[in-house]
């Protein structure tokens, strides 16, 4: 028997609400000033013509000036997304998340 969580949007949530739940979650131990970028990937985003990246980015109290980005058009979206961003951590432009800060 398959075990964790799956999450499911409540009457009241999108993917954009759910997205910015996690991420505090992931978040918790990180210093918000030290974060690059976000990269948002879903299959049905609720804004079609307004970055939603964005959205998640100001509900996390991000600095204005990280790199966001939002992921869309396929199952693999998110695969997308975390390629994108491994390849930003290995250029050098973008700083790895340890997981912790110090």
């Amino acid at each position: 028997m398959a075990r964790g969580e799956k999450a499911v949007a409540n009457y009241d949530e999108d993917t954009i609400s759910m997205a910015a739940s996690a991420a505090l979650d992931c978040m918790k131990g990180q210093v918000r000033e030290e974060i690059d970028g976000l990269c948002f990937a879903s299959t049905s985003l609720p804004f079609a013509q307004r970055q939603n990246a964005i959205i998640i980015s100001d509900a996390l109290d991000l600095r204005s000036t990280i790199r966001t980005a939002d992921y869309t058009g396929s199952l693999k979206a998110g695969t997308a997304a975390l390629l994108s961003a491994l390849d930003a951590v290995r250029a050098g432009s973008k700083r790895p998340v340890d997981g912790g800060s110090k």
